[in-house]
């Protein structure tokens, strides 16, 4: 049950398309499954270009120069050197990133999909009472169980793309 509902915390958060667009800069940028640390701030500016395009908003902001400097120093010193970092460490750094503007990106996705769900729940009302059929289920089930039914269907919809 645990794992379940962390895969659907992943999801709602966008963890797999913020990892689908990380993989797809990686692919791009990087030479022999590494990708230079002097290659990580224009990597970093694209994943953020590319999530801006695609996600919902807000804008995400991406780090500063200063801020990737500094990641990088980091990242020279616990590795001794090495002027690389693999497809793992960059997306642990990017989503680290983007951990920043979650709770404004999930308060705007929560206000969208209650506020579609209950639009949604009274127009289905209104469609179904014209069909003779339908409308004695219509009438038993309450709106407030309709609602809810759209606000989990539209919390788990994709509404990412990934070119």
């Amino acid at each position: 049950m645990g794992q379940k509902l962390g895969a659907l915390w992943d999801r709602i958060q966008g963890k797999r398309q913020v990892l689908a667009v990380c993989d797809k800069v990686f692919d791009r940028c990087a030479r022999d499954d590494f990708l230079g640390l002097t290659e990580l701030h224009l990597a970093t500016l694209l994943v953020f270009d590319c999530i801006n395009k695609n996600f919902p908003k807000p804008h995400k902001s991406p780090p500063s120069q200063e801020e990737i400097d500094d990641v990088a120093m980091e990242l020279r010193l616990k590795a001794q050197g090495k002027n690389a970092i693999d497809r793992a460490e960059f997306a642990a750094l990017i989503l680290r990133w983007v951990q920043r503007d979650l709770t404004v990106y999930l308060r705007n996705k929560v206000l969208h999909v209650l506020t579609a769900a209950g639009a949604m729940a009274a127009l289905t009302r209104n469609a179904a009472t014209s069909v003779p059929r339908i409308k004695r289920v219509v009438d038993t089930v309450p709106t407030p169980l309709l609602a809810s039914a759209f606000a989990i269907c539209f919390a788990l919809i994709e509404d990412v793309r990934v070119e």
